[in-house]
């Protein structure tokens, strides 16, 4: 059984790899692995994607946030000074 073990080192972005193998052997998929010289730490990604969603969100909504804040409390003065 031919083994094969394929490292990629870096990869570019919108860059692909395809490999074609030919010949007269079956090849399975358990003769066959791909390895990275780096790895993910997901938890930490997906920490830091939260807090990149929280800055986009407040940076593109932000005006509208101020506003209606801004709205709210001038509404709040208004009715305490009625109450007066």
């Amino acid at each position: 059984m031919v083994a094969y073990h394929i490292t990629i080192e870096r990869l570019e972005p919108d860059q692909s790899i395809e490999f074609v193998f030919r010949g007269h052997t079956l090849l399975r998929e358990t003769g066959i692995s791909v390895s990275s010289s780096w790895n993910f730490d997901k938890e930490k990604i997906g920490k830091w994607m939260l807090v990149i969603l929280l800055v986009v969100v407040v940076l593109y909504y932000g005006d509208v946030l101020v506003a209606q804040v801004k709205r709210f409390s001038n509404s709040l003065r208004r009715t305490a000074n009625h109450l007066k």
